[in-house]
């Protein structure tokens, strides 16, 4: 089987299983974009697919860094922004982190400096310390594990957050740290709130809501199905994102963007989406085929100053996969 890329982006191919265990041909097309002069222009290096997740550090320690991008499907399009909340000089205490998708997606993350719970009881919190950047990560976001129960007790939303107490702790509240990154619309202001795990990032797959999605896996599963994913296995579990970064309906290029406080003094990015329009040519024997090509994946690294698009393509080719003769990764050519 040969692969042929006449793009200037980069593309692979994997023979997958979807849930009913046929063979899926998947071509994944990946488009790199420099934002360092503010607006995307195609990079010279393309970054490459992810083919598995990469967490910043031990797997279940810490948050996810990359998503896998090798999924068959994805219902919808979904993005992700990684990189640093930036203050400005006239007020060096918080940054207010706004993503803009047109009117697809509007999000603010409220990031404010380190705050602990003061008082003999822990009854007030304290001002925040002046920062110049903070890491966007789930590290400063709501979340934790509380370790002074039995079991230990964690967040499910982020174990590896700040800020969470079991019902039943018996840690000191007086010192606790609070933290840096909250949801603008609910901002913390008691202890026993409850508030969502605010950040941009990629959500790992043990991590809600991920795992409402995943399906069940009982004695039904394990005589009926298994190794394949249960009946009820919905492919929203496919989104490595929080839910307000899903779009309804797939990227087309030309989307307006907007990102604030996201680069040094209190800087930003506005520009729109770049189109981008690969097709996907597959000989299988003997006849010529073009799965449709979705562009369902966005993701911004405002540190890197880089942009990424990912396309996906998928078709049946059960039995057949011997009897694939080339793949071609072409632009599409409009009349």
């Amino acid at each position: 089987m040969e692969f042929i890329n006449l793009t200037p982006f980069a593309a692979d191919r994997l023979i997958v299983m979807d849930g009913m265990g046929c063979e899926m041909l998947l071509v994944l097309v990946k488009a790199t974009f420099s934002l360092d002069s503010g607006v995307p222009k195609l990079s010279e290096k393309q970054d490459a697919i992810v083919m598995a997740d990469e967490y910043a550090g031990e797997p279940g320690g810490s948050s996810l860094r990359h998503a896998a991008e090798t999924s068959l499907f994805k219902p919808a399009a979904d993005v992700v922004v990684s990189g640093f909340a930036h203050t400005h000089r006239s007020r060096r205490t918080e940054a207010l982190v706004v993503l803009e998708i047109g009117s697809l997606i509007q999000k603010a993350v409220l990031v404010r400096g380190d705050r602990v719970w003061e008082g003999l009881l822990g009854s007030r919190i304290s001002s925040p310390q002046g920062f110049l950047a903070l890491p966007l990560v789930y590290e400063r976001a709501f979340g934790g594990t509380d370790t002074t129960t039995q079991p230990p007790e964690s967040w499910p939303d982020n174990p590896v957050g700040i800020g969470f107490r079991a019902r039943k702790s018996k840690a000191p509240l007086s010192g606790t740290r609070l933290p840096n990154l909250e949801d603008a619309r609910r901002p913390i202001t008691h202890p026993k709130d409850r508030p969502p795990s605010s950040c941009l990032g990629p959500v790992a797959p043990s991590w809600n809501p991920r795992p409402n999605y995943a399906g069940t896996y009982d004695a039904a599963w394990q005589r009926d199905r298994m190794p394949f994913p249960p009946a009820d296995f919905n492919p929203r579990f496919e989104h490595p994102v929080p839910v307000d970064q899903v779009l309804h309906g797939y990227f087309s290029g030309g989307e307006p963007i907007r990102l604030t406080n996201v680069r040094p003094e209190g800087g930003g990015y506005r520009f729109a989406l770049p189109s981008i329009h690969p097709e996907v040519v597959v000989r299988v024997g003997g006849e010529r085929q073009t799965p449709p090509v979705r562009c369902d994946t966005l993701a911004i690294d405002c540190e890197g100053q880089r942009l990424s698009l990912l396309c996906r393509a998928a078709l049946k080719v059960h039995g057949r996969v011997a009897e694939l003769e080339w793949i071609k990764v072409q632009e599409r050519a409009f009349a």
